[in-house]
């Protein structure tokens, strides 16, 4: 339940992560056993708080029992299949009824049959929701249940800005990317679109150290995200790198680097940090490290001035992230024992900044840049000072008001499943590639390949690295293009569907590691791949016939399903636009009891003169409860 937001609430869940005061003591629904009900009546004094939802959490704490926050309980006007309780008022429009919801249950339907699911409840995914909970300055934690975000840091007894205001693209913007990007901002940065900007960096010579693999990384962005806009900010590529994907359609444009661009563009947060990039040519004598610190500097710009997901050019997406809000930084553990003295917990925890995904403004970005790119601060000596180190060390000392702040810590596995020390097995040959791929699959959203470590070793066919690239590949790269064969249409063999599982163990695993059900996405994804031409912008006439046996199939984020949808996408049509129209779809399953757990979907696509079709039989999975 949405905590309160008065004057005159003067106990809040900050308190208790001081120890003040116990959590979930503002409005909240309970579910009381008889056992507390009985605490709470035995005789004897009471303190009353004037908002009396209060009341309960701290009569309990005396007797050291603590809420425990359990999102199957909700208040709001929603409703979710795994609920086990659910307000009904006469507020709600139109009125649903508990008589309703009782028929489902004796009648073995869904829950929610009937209801109203538009809407995104309290600490569930808001995939395929409207109006997501941070929309209305909640913030959801495992421990603290639900409380209020805070944009104002002294509201938290912190000296802590969080985010800075900043500048638009203006009436005349100074264009560095025509139409996209300016020198202050972008058209998606201030939009809901922020996660459509994706950026990497490239600083070494193509011809000594560019890979196929990096190739292949950029595809997995596309296969997954066919709308993403990949910025490559670089001092070493040629503008027309990637024309075999800007042909399709791909937006991926090359941003030049180099000192004078940056002074030129402002890419400084200071007088300090201005001085450290004009003595470029000194530190790069003095650091056998400056490449990788001025990577580390340029992410930190980039993130900050425009936001958007920054990611290196080894990190191989198997999966997009499940929502368009959260914002994120992975995990990895170190073995390192000297890590422990700045490590963010005590399984030796620190954050990687390969992969990390941010809105504009964020102060953090700064507050890292000017504690290790100053001429007085920088360590020309220390490889990691202005990467992982520099992000653990700043938020272990914040961590509370930055997670309270919206900042999420994603676990080891969601990005990093092999770390530094495990990854070359993983591009050697193993009898279990394509099962390890489906359980990485599940558990996360991309392998890194940790190119220091494996820019050496070749990638064995029958590899886990292998089997990855060989699901979510394009095949436009220019190996790729000397074949003479068309496109051609991939999908699932099955498409298993698993309905929600009963409580998440943390509203990050919920919103943005889950996959939708009966979405095509991941393993599950459904697009065009291949088709090499000659120069120019490819375009070819596109159309998407679905059908459905049982079930239904919808193509937008929460409208209902129907059984049968064409899409005639005109004579003009990229690959990236097609694949686009293919990455929305969504299949629903029947409502009734009747249902026998199996469907089958079609999907026949034409593109040019390929005319293919997918027959995908549909089965379902029953739900597993987190642990």
């Amino acid at each position: 339940m949405e905590p309160i937001g008065g004057d005159d609430a003067k106990i809040e869940n900050r308190d208790a992560r001081r120890g003040i005061d116990p959590p979930f003591v503002s409005s909240t629904l309970y579910t009381l056993s008889r056992d507390v009900v009985t605490l709470l009546t035995y005789p004897g004094p009471r303190v009353f708080t004037k908002n009396e939802a209060q009341n309960i959490g701290n009569w309990l704490y005396t007797f050291d029992l603590k809420p425990v926050h359990d999102r199957r309980i909700q208040q709001w006007d929603v409703c979710e299949n795994d609920m086990i309780a659910k307000r009904f008022s006469d507020s709600f429009k139109p009125l649903e009824s508990m008589e309703d919801m009782y028929k489902n249950v004796q009648e073995g339907r869904l829950l929610c049959t009937g209801f109203r699911q538009e809407r995104c409840a309290p600490c569930y995914s808001c995939s395929n929701r409207q109006g997501h909970w941070r929309e209305r300055g909640l913030s959801c934690d495992s421990s603290q249940g639900i409380s209020l975000i805070r944009s104002n840091s002294a509201d938290l007894g912190s000296t802590v800005s969080l985010r800075d205001t900043m500048p638009g693209l203006g009436t005349k913007p100074k264009w560095i990317i025509p139409g996209i990007l300016s020198d202050t901002s972008s058209i998606y940065s201030d939009t809901d679109e922020w996660v459509r900007l994706h950026w990497a960096i490239w600083t070494t010579d193509p011809a000594k150290t560019w890979k196929q693999r990096h190739y292949q990384a950029v595809e997995t962005v596309f296969v997954h995200n066919p709308n993403a806009v990949l910025i490559v900010l670089s001092n070493t590529l040629p503008s027309n790198f990637f024309s075999a994907y800007t042909r399709q359609g791909y937006q991926i444009h090359i941003m030049a680097v180099s000192k004078e661009l940056l002074l030129h563009r402002k890419w400084f947060f200071s007088s300090e940090t201005e001085e450290w990039i004009r003595r470029w040519e000194e530190w790069s004598k003095k650091s056998e490290y400056f490449p990788i610190h001025l990577a580390d500097y340029i992410r930190l710009v980039a993130i900050y001035k425009y936001g958007g997901l920054y990611m290196d050019m080894d990190a191989l997406w198997i999966r997009a992230p499940g929502d368009s809000t959260t914002e994120f930084i992975g995990s990895d553990l170190s073995d390192n024992e000297n890590d422990h003295a700045w490590s963010l917990d005590a399984n030796n925890t620190y954050l990687a900044n390969g992969v990390m995904r941010f809105r504009r403004g964020r102060t953090m970005f700064k507050d890292i840049a000017e504690n290790s790119f100053t001429p007085t601060k920088y360590d020309p000596k220390c490889f990691n000072c202005g990467g992982p180190k520099a992000f653990t060390v700043y938020v272990k000392t914040r961590r509370s008001l930055l997670e309270t702040n919206g900042l999420h810590i994603l676990p080891r596995e969601a990005l990093y499943p092999y770390n530094w020390k495990e990854i070359v097995p993983a591009l050697k040959r193993t009898d279990r590639a394509e099962d390890d791929v489906l359980q990485i699959e599940k558990r996360g959203l991309s392998i890194h390949l940790y190119g220091k470590m494996t820019s050496g070793s070749e990638i064995e066919e029958g590899s886990v690295v292998s089997a990855a690239l060989k699901i979510w590949g394009l095949d436009l790269s220019p190996p790729f293009q000397s074949s003479s064969g068309g496109p051609r249409l991939q999908g699932p063999k099955i498409l298993y569907y698993q309905a929600p599982t009963t409580l998440g163990d943390a509203e990050t695993r919920s919103t943005l590691l889950d996959k939708v059900p009966g979405s095509f996405k991941g393993i599950d994804a459904v697009f065009v791949r291949g088709g090499w031409s000659a120069d120019g912008f490819i375009t070819r006439k596109a159309s998407i016939l679905i059908t459905v046996k049982v079930g239904s199939v919808a193509t937008d984020a929460w409208g209902a399903g129907t059984k049968r949808i064409q899409m005639d996408l005109g004579q003009a049509n990229t690959m990236a636009q097609l694949n686009l129209a293919l990455s929305r779809l969504r299949y629903i399953p029947p409502t009734g009891p009747g249902w026998d757990g199996s469907d089958n979907i079609k999907i026949q696509v034409e593109f040019g003169v390929m005319r293919e079709q997918l027959d995908i039989p549909v089965i379902r999975r029953a739900a597993k409860a987190a642990h």
